[in-house]
């Protein structure tokens, strides 16, 4: 039997792979605006409904919406009338729109998935194509385009394949193999059906509409009958009104057995009802006694848990008193075991010592801040050598200055040279890519020609007389060469762009290598601004009022340096006399 067994959605709407069984009773469960109707939409489409006419108009296009990504995948596995599993594969063009495939062979996940280092991806469509072609060897169909070709196919349309043209043979042969139906039968329009039901339009009246366009449009002519309609229902009713009178008879009959059985019932419980009465009243006066007993004990028991708190209260209070007085007990024995210690571990007879020696000790204090001030008098002496040494070292300051100039001339220009040759190699790839693009571009274009010829040559062939299975055979590999050399251009193509992206990468890592040597120049210019700043400030010009100040007033920096301005300090001797 010709059946829809399941759908697989690899990397759709959904992420990951989806499976929804449709071989049996299946129902999709979810809150509301979880794409329970979305899913359904996809049923439809299976038996040759516009794509486009089961999306909402709000939303985006079909091929959008459920495959979005270059690998992704709608699958219908199902199974035809003489039990052969097949699958119909949808895939979204480059350009937008579908591109329906058929697989004569059943679903299996490695012929879609495979495993990478970055986990479980599918196949781009070009990888997946090659790969069916080896593993279902003359059971995989062309691209088909249109909808309206899958329609004829899936559903064995004959009318839609009645012409003689190359085309329609193609479509022929593969409705032989892959329709649901096979032979004369056809489901010409079920796509409506489904649809109506699907939509939620599946009333009688609306069928029975759509039925009648259907076969309108067939041109087939129903039966008619003179028989009006009001005889034909009253003649119904009054049959199933005899039917059920052999029915009623025996359920009268039933009735009144059952009616016999409930008196003898009432009887017997008539029978029962003062012994039950009897029964009622000793259950009371049972359940009395019971009650004046269980409100006895429960004041007995509360008056034993009275007194068990009140001894629990007193015993409790008594307990934290005996503690408290322990812990004081205990804390001031802890005390006096300590001052025992210190007592024990102070040595008396070296105090004694101690203050017996104080006035030598004084004596010794003296002595030492009469050396500690001959310490301050040297002092002195070192800071004005450390002032020498500080001109020295501004001297060598100014030595290491001018080798480092050297040294970033000398960096500049190997940065000027190793630019250059940056350019050079730059300039050298892109010469070759145009070379590479160039004989690429012309290999395509021949080949596109050759390819073009052999078509021209077979459509000819074609046209003149019908082809025997080696002719159909060399067509189909014909047009299989063409697939590939589509697909290789198309591979040439991503290669051009790939090289033009590492183009573009390496123009925007020069750009942003030229940015950081514009930026070490201007910090460069600063630091040596600096460096000369510092170099005044150590070794100030013959005749600055910097110079002036540092001969003639020590300490002026903590004073005078405070308050005057700094440009003031680069003057000349001249300004500086006026001043003085």
């Amino acid at each position: 039997m010709s059946q829809l067994l399941r759908i697989i959605l690899i990397h759709t709407h959904l992420p990951g792979v989806v499976e929804i069984q449709m071989d049996q009773h299946t129902n999709i469960c979810g809150t509301n605006a979880s794409g329970k109707t979305t899913l359904q939409r996809l049923v439809p489409v299976f038996f040759g409904e516009l794509p486009n006419r089961v999306v909402p108009k709000t939303r985006k296009k079909f091929d959008e919406f459920y495959l979005p990504f270059s690998n992704s995948y709608l699958i219908y596995e199902y199974q035809r009338e003489g039990g052969d599993i097949c699958q119909a594969v949808l895939t979204r063009k480059s350009e937008g729109g579908l591109e329906y495939r058929f697989v004569g062979i059943p679903y299996q996940s490695s012929h879609y998935l495979e495993e990478t280092s970055e986990g479980v991806k599918a196949y781009n469509y070009s990888d997946w194509a090659s790969r069916m072609r080896q593993i279902a060897l003359g059971q995989i169909s062309h691209k088909i385009s249109a909808t309206s070709e899958y329609r004829s196919i899936i559903q064995n349309d004959a009318a839609a394949l009645r012409s003689n043209t190359s085309e329609s043979l193609k479509l022929r042969r593969l409705a032989a193999s892959f329709s649901l139906v096979s032979g004369s039968h056809k489901l010409r329009h079920i796509e409506k059906l489904v649809s109506a039901v699907h939509a939620k339009e599946g009333k009688m009246d609306t069928l029975k509409a759509m039925l009648a366009a259907i076969f309108e449009e067939d041109g087939v002519t129903l039966p008619t009958t003179r028989v009006s309609n009001i005889k034909a229902r009253e003649w119904i009713q009054d049959m199933r009104q005899s039917m059920k009178l052999a029915q009623l008879e025996a359920d009268f009959d039933q009735l009144n057995k059952h009616a016999q059985q409930v008196g003898n019932l009432e009887a017997q419980l008539a029978a029962l009802e003062p012994l039950l009465r009897q029964d009622q009243e000793a259950q009371k006066r049972q359940k009395a006694n019971n009650e004046e007993e269980f409100h006895l004990l429960t004041s007995q028991l509360n008056q034993l848990k009275n007194q068990f708190e009140e001894q629990e209260t007193e015993l409790n209070s008594q307990l934290s008193k005996n503690n408290q007085d322990l812990n004081e007990i205990s804390a001031r024995l802890n005390r006096i075991q300590s001052r025992y210690e210190d007592y024990e571990a102070q040595d008396m007879n070296q105090l004694q010592r101690d203050t017996d020696a104080l006035p030598l000790w004084r004596e010794n204090l003296q002595e030492l801040q009469e050396q500690y001030q001959l310490i301050a008098e040297q002092h002195d002496d070192l800071e004005r050598q450390l002032e020498q040494r500080k001109l020295k070292l501004a001297e060598s300051l100014e030595r290491l200055s001018q080798q480092q100039s050297v040294k970033a001339k000398q960096l500049q220009e190997q940065k000027d040279q190793i630019r250059e040759e940056q350019d050079n190699r730059l300039s050298a790839l892109d010469q070759n890519f145009q070379q590479r693009y160039q004989t690429q571009q012309n290999h395509f274009v021949e080949q596109q020609v050759k390819s073009k010829s052999d078509l021209a040559v077979l459509q000819s062939e074609l046209n003149r007389s019908p082809l025997t299975e080696a002719e159909l055979d060399e067509l189909h590999q014909a047009e299989l060469r063409l697939e590939q050399a589509q697909t290789q251009a198309q591979e040439q193509s991503r290669q051009l762009q790939n090289l033009q992206e590492q183009k573009r990468l390496a123009q925007e890592t020069r750009n942003t290598a030229d940015q950081k040597l514009i930026s070490q120049k201007k910090h460069h210019q600063t630091a040596e601004q600096q460096l000369q700043d510092l170099h005044r400030q150590l070794t100030p010009e013959q005749g600055s009022l910097r110079h002036f100040l540092r001969l003639h007033y020590s300490g002026w920096e903590t004073s005078l340096g405070k308050v005057i301005d700094e440009s003031l300090l680069e003057e000349l001797q001249a300004s500086v006399k006026s001043i003085t």
